[in-house]
């Protein structure tokens, strides 16, 4: 039977809030990430957030499951050879400060959670989709393609850059897959 789902709309600003929404709580989808804004609102978006609320789980006697939706551009894909696949065993971005925001936010995320996991026994599985198209905000083309919608076309530089492209939904059901695997 189809689980039960809640969702609530807050801020994970305080570890009291989060514990008192956690309560009872099996598994938590964790997709947060800031996109926009200041160096500062970006890293407080994702990683003090996220801190917050791995304290609030590391608290907790039952410790929900936690699936971490992380993203691609956390691999090192600059050293890769031409024609590499990029998968699990692909090596992971050390030199992300070298990138853009989004991956070195996203890199120290994980690397947040991988603490927690290790040093407080949470539960946790990482994914890493590609770039997520779909409706609304996904149906716009990635920025790696070149210029966007402002400018009524797309251009692609680099000759064969192939763009490792998720449509939200097979996202979405990937990720229930996974929630549902019995091994964390």
């Amino acid at each position: 039977s189809p689980a039960s789902v809640e969702v609530l709309t807050g801020s994970l600003d305080s570890v009291e809030y989060v514990q008192s929404i956690l309560q009872e709580v099996d598994m938590v989808f964790h997709l947060a990430a800031a996109k926009r804004g200041s160096i500062s609102e970006v890293l407080h978006g994702t990683l003090t957030t996220s801190r917050v609320l791995l304290d609030a789980v590391r608290s907790m006697s039952v410790r929900p499951r936690m699936v971490l939706v992380s993203s691609i551009a956390v691999y090192a894909t600059a050293t890769l050879a031409d024609g590499s696949v990029v998968d699990e065993s692909s090596p992971l971005e050390d030199s992300s400060t070298l990138r853009d925001l989004y991956t070195y936010t996203k890199r120290q995320q994980e690397r947040i959670f991988r603490d927690y996991h290790q040093r407080h026994n949470i539960p946790l599985v990482v994914l890493r989709p590609g770039v997520i198209y779909g409706s609304g905000a996904a149906a716009l083309p990635s920025n790696r393609v070149g210029f966007g919608p402002k400018y009524g076309m797309y251009f692609l530089f680099g000759g064969n850059n192939p763009l490792p492209l998720v449509h939200v939904e097979n996202c979405a059901q990937a990720i229930d897959f996974v929630a549902m695997q019995d091994r964390f």
